[in-house]
């Protein structure tokens, strides 16, 4: 439907071209007619040639077309906002538009994902605000439910995503990231290893005021979502062995919506209210890298 929206706009918009350039033609001509009129009354006023009418004809055409242009671009802007299902980029630049969905609830907010501190590491100050928002729905007695990873399946995660080899230290890896990470936090020495680092990132995590109705998956997975209100969600596909790499998207579509929150609902029946940590967690950041064992049991539907 939004497509369609958008072809029959270009259309509009190409009609509104030609239009627009026949009346810039008409209007000049009309203009010659009466300035010719009033040269041969005044003989006083300057004679023009055809190139200075042509001149003045462009100049106004472009006028007329550059404002044209921009209220099309805000009409195409605003058809492309309302289409139900769209990319809005990768990981961390996907936490705006989830910090949007729980802003906007009015009823609920549910999330499925790895860590409640999902971008601490990636992009701290995006993550800040992220918090604030799921802290400022729990104040205003939404009923949120956050789906995680447990302790154990947390800490394989964070593995995965920070391993102990010397070769794949983040402060050579991701060298501009792991310094943001340290300044942001007032970290001081910065970690001298990975395994420092995941320590490090749990100390942060438990310094996350808990979310009061949480439960914990002891298996990955497939996808990340965060839902409120079945108006509006955003859902991200993790990538196996890319860490750059979480496809975002966000949907008003009702159907897709009503999927996402069976999966949830599905999925809170059978995650448990233990945390299960024979060591502390590694909560605190997306993992790029993980299985999608949850897969097997549900797939997302599309309408």
């Amino acid at each position: 439907m939004a497509w369609e929206q958008i072809r029959r706009g270009l259309a509009k918009y190409h009609l509104g071209v030609a239009l627009r350039l026949l009346g810039v033609i008409a209007a000049a001509g009309i203009i010659a007619l009466v300035y010719t009129l009033l040269r041969r009354r005044y003989l006083w006023l300057p004679q023009f040639s055809p190139t200075d009418v042509l001149a003045v004809l462009a100049i106004a055409f472009a006028i007329v077309q550059f404002m044209d242009a921009k209220r099309q671009e805000r009409e195409i802007t605003a058809i492309e906002g309302s289409v139900s299902t769209r990319f809005v980029g990768l990981f961390p630049k996907n936490l705006r538009h989830i910090r949007e969905v729980i802003s906007q609830a009015d009823r609920y907010v549910y999330v499925m994902v790895d860590f409640i501190g999902y971008g601490q590491y990636s992009a701290p100050d995006e993550h800040q605000k992220y918090l604030a928002a799921l802290q400022t729905a729990i104040r205003n007695n939404l009923d949120v439910k956050v789906i995680c990873y447990t302790a154990i399946l947390g800490e394989e995660e964070r593995k995965q995503q920070f391993p102990d080899p010397p070769a794949q230290f983040e402060g050579i890896r991701n060298k501009k990231i792991f310094e943001a990470f340290c300044a942001t936090n007032k970290i001081s020495p910065c970690p001298a290893t990975n395994a420092v680092l995941r320590e490090a990132l749990e100390r942060r995590d438990a310094l996350v005021r808990p979310v009061s109705n949480t439960k914990y998956l002891d298996e990955a997975a497939a996808f990340f979502v965060w839902l409120e209100d079945d108006e509006d969600a955003v859902f991200t596909f993790k990538n196996l062995g890319n860490r750059e790499l979480g496809l975002s998207f966000r949907t008003q579509d009702a159907n897709l919506i009503r999927q996402f929150k069976e999966i949830f609902n599905e999925t809170w029946a059978m995650a448990s209210s233990d945390h299960v940590a024979p060591a502390p967690s590694g909560l605190g950041d997306q993992t790029e890298s993980g299985s999608s064992a949850l897969a097997n049991r549900v797939s997302p539907k599309t309408a």
